[in-house]
């Protein structure tokens, strides 16, 4: 396939089709001998051999419908399908569309299935059928639509390399975390060595092993908060496809916004510069406007319609309040909302309080909206 695409060599392509096309037949490999034979077919229409590619693409399909692979047999029945309408022999070409329309069905491929609706449009084209070509027509507008959204979106890339740089920058910061972690554990190695010689100093060396101690377990422990930081923006990248897991995303943020709120309510001012590191680190955990809108991103291409649905059940309700009603409607309580937004339970609660109170009569709608976790 290579030696196809960089140099146009054909020769070259067939004979090494034909030296797969032995190794597969040796081991048996019969769905890989259908691809083969699938790939000279592609070949040959190229050239324009038509006959001879409709030749290799009948054993193709005999093949992979035989052994059920579905994927190889949409393949081989697009090409013939093509090479059919390019001959304007088209008598099998419906009976072709209907197969392959059997076997995407459930399918998200979509480019796949925009090009079964090109063909269904030259059909109905040649056909003279008016209604099913404006039929087609509007299904392919569709279908672009959305490819050109999930292919080519600047706002999710843009959004992706912020989170890379967000990624990269916790990684150094967890490094440096690990060099100040191990140069404590050395200046207490040198503290012990200095115990050994100076006998007099035990009582003074033994208190400030003590609190080199304290620092070395809160550095620790810091540490690994900055960690598990890391690791749920990591697991939140790799599945960012899915609200669900940016649900439980949120769940495990207010376990590890209970803990630095409770460190910082521990530690006195005398380490001021650790409190400014947890409050950093806290800071990182809540929804800002950035992740807010890369949220709101996700959810409209997971449920299209969910906030243009919200917005006009009950359109007096500002962007502050679609965030809180939208977070509620996922599952968090009151608590875990102030958590992730930075403010008190008692901020919350008031900010619904004035909601209701604007809504009116529409308040009591709004709460059975919330409380049905539906989204479809």
């Amino acid at each position: 396939m290579l030696t196809l695409k960089s140099r146009g060599d054909t020769v070259q392509a067939m004979k090494n089709f034909e030296l797969a096309q032995s190794l597969a037949l040796s081991e048996n490999d019969s769905l890989r001998y259908a691809k083969i034979l699938g790939n000279q077919a592609a070949v040959f229409e190229g050239m324009k051999d038509y006959r001879k590619a409709l030749s290799l693409l009948e054993k193709d399909l005999e093949i992979s419908r035989s052994i059920g692979d579905k994927r190889n047999t949409i393949f081989a029945l697009m090409m013939q399908i093509r090479i059919n309408i390019a001959r304007q022999e088209i008598t099998d070409v419906p009976h072709m569309i209907s197969e392959a329309e059997l076997l995407l069905s459930g399918s998200d491929d979509k480019k796949t299935i925009l090009e079964l609706e090109i063909h269904k449009l030259h059909l109905a084209i040649h056909n003279q059928e008016i209604g099913h070509e404006l039929d087609a027509r509007r299904r392919i507008e569709r279908l672009q639509d959305s490819l050109r959204f999930l292919d080519g979106d600047p706002v999710l890339s843009q959004l992706k390399f912020m989170a890379d740089k967000q990624k990269y920058a916790d990684k150094l910061s967890l490094a440096q975390a690990v060099i100040k972690k191990k140069q404590a554990e050395r200046r207490l190695w040198l503290i012990l060595s200095l115990l050994v010689l100076v006998l007099f100093f035990f009582v003074y060396n033994a208190v400030r092993y003590r609190a080199r101690k304290r620092i070395r377990d809160y550095e620790y422990q810091l540490l690994n908060l900055k960690y598990t930081k890391a690791e749920l923006d990591r697991e939140l990248m790799s599945s960012k496809s899915q609200v669900e897991e940016y649900v439980a995303y949120l769940k495990r943020n207010n376990e590890q916004i209970n803990v630095l709120s409770a460190l910082l309510e521990e530690k006195g001012n005398n380490i001021e510069r650790d409190r400014e590191e947890l409050k950093i680190l806290l800071q990182s955990h809540l929804i800002t406007e950035e992740k807010w809108q890369e949220f709101k991103l996700l959810i409209m291409k997971e449920f299209p319609n969910l906030l243009q649905e919200i917005q006009s059940k009950f359109s007096d309700i500002t962007e502050s309040n679609l965030r809180v009603i939208v977070l509620m409607k996922l599952g968090l309580n009151n608590k875990e909302v102030a958590n992730v937004l930075g403010v008190t339970p008692d901020a919350i609660k008031k900010s619904m309080q004035r909601l209701k109170k604007k809504l009116g009569n529409q308040a009591g709608v709004l709460m059975e909206y919330i409380s049905d976790k539906e989204f479809v």
